[in-house]
């Protein structure tokens, strides 16, 4: 891991990188818009059962929404 965040400005463009542990920046350093975001380059890659979520389609199956175990009303 680069031990950098990738963030884009979408009013004009600019990426940049910020370093972990330093908070989320409050605006684009180059046009100070607030329209900010962290490119999906940045987001890490993701692997046959692995990523968010993953794991619990086993644990949910057969489960309401309110995982009480009740099932949907």
């Amino acid at each position: 891991m680069s031990g950098n965040r990738v963030f884009k400005c979408y009013a004009c463009g600019n990426e940049w990188e910020e370093p972990y542990g330093t908070g989320r920046p409050l605006a684009c350093p180059k046009c100070r818009s607030p329209n900010i975001h962290r490119t999906d380059a940045d987001r890490g890659k993701r692997t046959a059962g692995g990523g968010f979520g993953a794991g619990r389609a086993a644990y949910d199956q057969g489960r309401g929404r309110d995982m009480s175990g009740r099932g949907q009303r």
